[in-house]
């Protein structure tokens, strides 16, 4: 976007001049931050969980992006673990990753119907083909998210991974999508599966920017029980975390009161180009 700034008090053409700002993806993304930060120096505190209308049921997308031969059984079992936290109550699409595109990224694939019953979702996974590995670009999965918000706002996105590739400008992208996904009332959800460092930095960003939860890396019991409090979040917020008690519960509802500020990091200086007319 560019905004034409000329003077007209006494001023002739000659002497007015012409303000141009950029509007690249990092410009975006600092101007949605800023405006986050303002929000809530004002005392407010954004957008809230989406609320669920009457018979709704909650919806969360899964996404995982593990590069290990036994991505999909762990997935089955922690998608059968987060319909039993809310008696089936659930509606739920599994995200993963396919053949590379013509750029060399990995493809992210997404179940085309909302799945409501873990056996079927499970029958689905089995003839699911996951490949992770290099050059696999959360920035997909969260567009995706976005793009299945437009039917009715998703409660939360859960992207369990280990490692992510996303260049600056890509990471961008993906936090204005995390940002998009926030105001719709969708709660983040990151959980690393690796100890890359890289992977970490990235993750935290991401979830500091949007108001989303980071995980680090946990064993398979407390992943499952974290997995459990985050699909209750998504079925009634942080009551129905309370109410169903546990370590998982009592680390998420940590997280959830510690959500640090929106931090924005350094960048060069926005540049004003001016003319002379």
């Amino acid at each position: 976007m560019s905004n034409d700034l000329t003077k007209r008090n006494g001023q002739s053409s000659s002497t007015s001049r012409q303000c141009e700002l950029p509007d690249d993806t990092a410009s975006q993304l600092w101007r949605g931050v800023t405006e986050d930060m303002v929000r809530r120096m004002l005392g407010n505190d954004g957008p809230k969980l989406a609320e669920l209308a009457a018979g709704q049921r909650p919806r969360v997308i899964l996404v995982s992006a593990n590069d290990v031969p036994a991505t999909l059984d762990r997935a089955k079992a922690f998608q059968r673990e987060m319909f039993e936290a809310v008696g089936g109550n659930l509606e739920m699409k599994f995200a993963h990753y396919g053949p590379d595109n013509a750029e060399g990224v990995r493809r992210a694939k997404m179940t085309t119907t909302w799945v409501s019953d873990a056996d079927a979702m499970g029958d689905y996974m089995g003839k699911v083909h996951c490949e992770c590995g290099c050059y696999v670009s959360i920035r997909l999965m969260l567009a995706a998210a976005v793009n299945e918000n437009k039917d009715r706002p998703v409660q939360a996105v859960v992207i369990v991974g280990d490692a992510f590739h996303d260049n600056p400008e890509d990471l961008d992208k993906a936090a204005l999508y995390a940002l998009e996904l926030r105001n719709a009332g969708t709660k983040l959800f990151l959980f690393q599966d690796s100890d890359c460092p890289a992977t970490a930095l990235r993750l935290q960003r991401l979830a500091a920017v949007s108001g989303g939860v980071y995980f680090p890396r946990a064993k398979d019991v407390e992943l499952i029980e974290a997995l459990q409090a985050v699909t209750c979040f998504a079925a009634g917020g942080e009551e129905a975390v309370k109410a169903k008690g546990g370590k998982g519960a009592t680390l998420l509802l940590e997280k959830l009161a510690q959500e640090p500020m929106p931090i924005l990091e350094e960048r060069e200086p926005v540049k004003v180009r001016t003319t002379q007319r």
